[in-house]
């Protein structure tokens, strides 16, 4: 027998025992994640649960959530929990009980408690918040919170729902009935309902000695020094943005410092999750490098201090205002009279600089809305200049000046009671002083009088 007739068998005897050993191996679990032949749903532990169970301080919506910043609570504070739900819709029907169970260091359960969802829509996701108000006997130490998702819809009723819908359709008296059922009939629980999800536990601590507020409850960021440059004798200004990052409304105070002399602090109240701009005015500087600090004594707060560097120079701010457009700032708007008669002539002066390269611009004063008049100008880099308009006004009234752009406001009165309101005080005037010489007249006779009834006294008693 020749070897390749020895080796033909020898190959089918080895390929015939390996599909033996495959046909005899075990059938595997489920690779979904969850072993539907349990009597309730379990994870399978080499699987990653999809569901989300997360501590958070702040949540916006389905999978939008803010993470805590150390899951450290003090008794008094307020647990917050999301945990969510995937692909639970039965026909449009969401119908779950979340369920939040809590053991604390001693392994005891010390809350128990559910959380509805009860929702008809196209979403087929859910998610849910749960709070939970640390007590004030909870014992320091970490604490386990465990979630469980019940699924709760009747299903078979949705169908039947949906059966009688199309059986029915020409059926006046089965529509007249079907009005007046329980608008809960199709969300009835189940008797019997099923966990449909088991979370993997999450660790929080209860800590006396915890904030409850978030080391970066206000964050300062965004400063800016405008302009970057600045002539000798010119005003600059420092602003920056202060975030609040809590569900809490906060105070906090910010300090800006000029070569470390403190030159503006400012106090605010923020909102939750609100952001505001704060600015603070340089004086005039002399020419050089001065540093800019903006620090806060406030407890949490990140992003301080915050160091800027401002440069005061002539021929800088020259050469930096060349490439910038003129800029006409408005710098005052003064009236000389605020109470006139009708038609008499109130002078408005109005203060402009160029902030930007030399250039026209033009300046309009507003009445009441209206315009009013305009100025034509031209000047150059940081020039001054005044510039009068003179009004006169028909009507008694109250009248506003403005100008637009700009958040100057200033009010003047006409009046045609002026020369009356004098003359009135003028009597009234003239009057007081009758008076005042009446009381002294009366006065001096009494004193008279008392002396004649003193002085005939007198003469009596000899």
């Amino acid at each position: 027998m020749s070897d390749k007739m020895i080796k033909q068998p020898v190959i089918r005897v080895v390929l015939v025992l390996c599909l033996l050993s495959c046909l005899s191996l075990p059938v595997s679990s489920s690779t979904t994640g969850f072993n539907e032949t349990h009597e309730y749903a379990s994870l399978v532990s080499e699987i990653k649960p999809y569901p989300q169970l997360e501590i958070v301080t702040k949540v916006d919506g389905f999978k939008d959530f803010k993470p805590h910043w150390n899951s450290r609570f003090p008794q008094g504070s307020t647990l917050m929990v999301y945990a969510d739900a995937l692909d639970v819709s039965h026909a449009r029907f969401i119908i779950l009980d979340f369920i939040f169970v809590i053991k604390d260091p001693r392994g005891h359960i010390v809350s128990w408690d559910k959380v509805e969802v009860r929702r008809v829509g196209y979403d087929d996701n859910a998610y849910v918040v749960y709070t939970k108000t640390i007590p004030s006997d909870w014992i320091d130490g970490p604490y386990t919170i465990r979630a469980f998702v019940y699924d709760r819809a009747d299903f078979a009723t949705i169908m039947r729902y949906e059966y009688n819908y199309t059986s029915h359709i020409d059926d006046e008296d089965f529509w007249d009935d079907f009005w007046d059922t329980d608008e809960d009939t199709f969300v009835k629980p189940l008797s019997e309902s099923r966990v449909i999800m088991r979370f993997r536990e999450k660790t929080f601590y209860v800590d006396h000695r915890a904030s409850e507020y978030p080391p970066d409850w206000f964050v300062v960021s965004g400063l800016r020094v405008l302009p970057e440059v600045v002539a000798p004798g010119e005003e600059a200004y420092v602003t920056v943005n202060v975030t609040n990052t809590y569900k809490a409304a906060g105070r906090l105070e910010l300090i800006c410092t000029l070569d470390n002399s403190t030159i503006g602090s400012k106090k605010l109240s923020l909102d939750p999750y609100t952001t505001t701009t704060l600015d603070f005015t340089i004086p005039p500087l002399v020419e050089g490098e001065h540093q800019l600090r903006i620090i806060s004594p406030s407890a949490h707060v990140a992003g301080t201090p915050m160091t800027a560097i401002l440069n005061v120079s002539m021929e800088g701010a020259e050469e930096a205002t060349s490439e910038l457009p003129t800029s006409f700032v408005i710098k005052s708007l003064d009236i000389k009279k605020i109470r006139v008669k009708v038609n008499e002539t109130v002078p408005i002066a109005v203060t402009v600089q160029n902030k930007g390269r030399e250039g026209d611009g033009t300046v309009q004063l507003m009445i009441n809305g209206k315009l009013e008049g305009e100025r034509n100008l031209s000047l150059r880099y940081l020039e001054r200049r005044t510039i009068y308009f003179n009004v006169t006004e028909s009507n008694p009234g109250t009248y506003r000046v403005t100008i637009p752009g700009t958040g100057f406001s200033r009010l003047f009165f006409v009046t045609e009671e002026v020369e009356e309101a004098s003359s009135l005080f003028g009597s009234f005037t003239s009057k007081t002083e009758e008076k005042k010489v009446s009381v002294k007249t009366v006065t001096l006779l009494i004193i008279l009088l008392i002396a004649l009834i003193g002085f005939r006294v007198y003469l009596a008693m000899r």
